[in-house]
């Protein structure tokens, strides 16, 4: 089983882009990185933030893409978004480093894996099965189109997971849980209680709760982020349908050949494995050639109306076809397209009608503008249509004035004066049935003074539960659990007010019982203890590996090289002016 999760560890940790080297190191990919580093030092942070934004999304263990986001939030004075991200990129950071320290403690210790260790943890991963059987062909389909690595870099990967692995075995072999606390453990999750409870309701406070004008600013002054309205943009655009070039695009046998040999995982015909043949086949081209045809054709539409969209964008854009060229609603009128205009909307939100969803949105937010260049989109290809459009207005991010936000304002205070009311009436009722109960008196009593119900429960225990249908049966005996005969837990929130609870009989569990769960719970009292410790282990030893990063001495050398961005835009004008003559 062990083997099994270790395989998903690696899958998991390389599906969610550990690093460039992982995940590709193509220009394309880091793109909007290099994008939002460059509209840092160009001094536009607004524009840093929206590439940035996308970086994360797109490589969420990149520790550059997080600290460059920071900055950016960090010169817009967004100062918690900033920390947020910092924090993000040295934690990612820091666990990268933890790591090598540790392979290499491994490597010292002479620890090894062995190529039939490899094989097995593999072999019995039931990811790279068909039918219950290992399939070879399904394991590199797997590799090579989902994680997109070569299958070297994934089992050297694993290699390094189980040495991990052996390291953590041999720090949880030094624990060991005391019988005592393991004996009060069994106690608490096995030993069979009876319990009275009560819910304060938050409509035992019966007086109402006044708030005024002055009260509604204050709440407003002090939490302006409740009351924030995000960054909006306003667009106007054109559609192109891809069904309009459907008849028109041309798919060759080659291509149909070439995307049935590059695409193994999606014609496995998964009926054709039994006892005798343990790796699935394909199925024939001629089964599939159609719906090959189909998506090629599909694909090469989209591409044609994406050209239309683009030349589109193209005969509007000055100096490209024309010193006075068309405005965006003109061009549209001369091919006879309808313009649409949106309402301001938020990077949160997708546009009604437009199916390119979030595609759409991000490029809407990287528009400017105050560059008629960048005012408009490149080719936004969606489901049905390619769509180009242009920046009509930005909001910038802000708090509105008090009176715009009034009654929003009175309505969060009553509720907040309301919360506090209830759990103050909630803690001085705690503290009088405790007394209560102090001086003699019975817990339905006690409830009684504040004419609150009370209720009994059937006996349980916690590892049991509650079997009938109570619908507080997890806090119950969460609150129940470590209290003795004739204690009194504390105030538990639950949807409808605060569950208090009174054990009014305990007994020893069953023998039986005990012992049976008894190896269960040292299993997994050591693993947490054991994940603890490692993680312990793991920075104690970062410390003292002493590890030095020789890149940051080189990209500071680099940095010292790097043109400006004064002098990058020096560089560009001459290159242009030497294309003119």
């Amino acid at each position: 089983m062990r083997t099994s999760v270790t395989v998903r560890l690696v899958v998991a940790t390389l599906l969610c882009a550990a690093g460039v080297m992982f995940t590709g190191c193509g220009r394309g990919r880091r793109a909007p990185l290099d994008e939002g580093i460059r509209a840092l030092r160009r001094g536009r942070p607004d524009a840093a933030i929206s590439h940035l934004t996308r970086a994360v999304r797109e490589n969420p263990s990149d520790a550059s893409a997080h600290c460059n986001l920071g900055l950016a939030y960090w010169k817009t004075q967004q100062t918690n978004e900033a920390l947020v991200s910092l924090r993000q990129a040295a934690a990612l950071d820091r666990l990268a480093w933890k790591r090598i320290a540790a392979l290499e403690t491994a490597s010292r210790m002479g620890l090894t894996v062995s190529p039939s260790e490899i094989t097995e943890t593999i072999t019995r991963d039931p990811s790279f099965s068909v039918n219950g059987v290992f399939s070879k062909e399904r394991y590199r389909a797997i590799i090579l189109n989902q994680l997109r690595i070569d299958v070297q870099t994934f089992e050297e990967y694993l290699r390094q997971e189980i040495l991990l692995r052996k390291l953590q075995n041999m720090v949880e072999s030094t624990l060991l849980t005391p019988p005592s606390e393991m004996d009060r453990r069994v106690a608490n999750l096995c030993d069979e209680m009876v319990a009275e409870y009560t819910i304060i309701e938050p409509q035992t406070n019966r007086s109402s709760v006044a708030v005024t004008e002055e009260d509604a600013k204050a709440f407003y002054e002090k939490f302006p982020k409740l009351f924030e309205e995000p960054e909006k943009v306003a667009v106007k655009y054109v559609s192109f349908p891809i069904s309009n070039h459907l008849e028109s695009a041309e798919v060759a046998e080659s291509e149909i050949r070439d995307y049935y040999d590059e695409h193994d995982e999606e014609f496995l015909d998964e009926t054709s494995t039994n006892s005798t043949n343990a790796i699935a086949s394909r199925l024939p081209m001629e089964k599939v050639k159609d719906q090959i045809e189909m998506k090629l054709r599909r694909q090469h539409a989209a591409q044609k109306a994406g050209d239309a969209a683009a030349d589109f964008v193209i005969s509007i854009l000055p100096g490209r076809l024309s010193p006075n060229p068309p405005s965006f609603e003109e061009a549209a009128a001369n091919l006879g397209l309808a313009v649409t205009t949106t309402d301001y909307f938020s990077v949160r939100q997708t546009v009604p009608g437009v199916d390119a969803g979030y595609r759409f949105t991000r490029a809407a937010f990287e528009r400017e503008m105050g560059d008629p260049a960048r005012r408009v989109s490149d080719a936004i290809i969606g489901s049905n249509m390619v769509y180009a459009l242009e920046l009509v207005g930005r909001k910038e991010k802000h708090v509105p004035p008090f009176d715009d936000v009034k009654q929003k304002a009175f309505d969060l205070a009553r509720l907040a004066a309301e919360h506090e009311a209830f759990a103050k009436l909630s803690a001085e009722i705690h503290a009088d049935i405790k007394q209560s109960l102090a001086t003699g008196a019975t817990f339905t009593a006690a409830c009684l003074k504040h004419s609150l119900p009370v209720f009994t429960t059937e006996t349980f225990s916690a590892y049991g539960g509650i079997t009938n249908d109570n619908p507080y049966a997890e806090e119950l005996a969460k609150s129940a659990m470590s209290l003795q005969k004739g204690e009194l837990s504390d105030l538990e929130a639950v949807t409808n007010g605060m569950l208090m609870v009174y054990v009014t009989d305990r007994k020893p569990a069953d023998t039986d019982l005990t012992l049976m769960i008894r190896p269960q719970l040292q299993a997994m009292l050591d693993r947490y203890a054991g994940s603890a410790a490692f993680e312990e282990w793991l920075e104690q030893n970062l410390a003292e590996a002493q590890l030095v990063d020789m890149t940051a001495a080189r990209q500071g050398a680099a940095a010292e090289e790097q043109p400006s961005a004064a002098e990058e835009d020096e560089e560009s004008e001459t290159q242009t002016q030497k294309g003119e003559e």
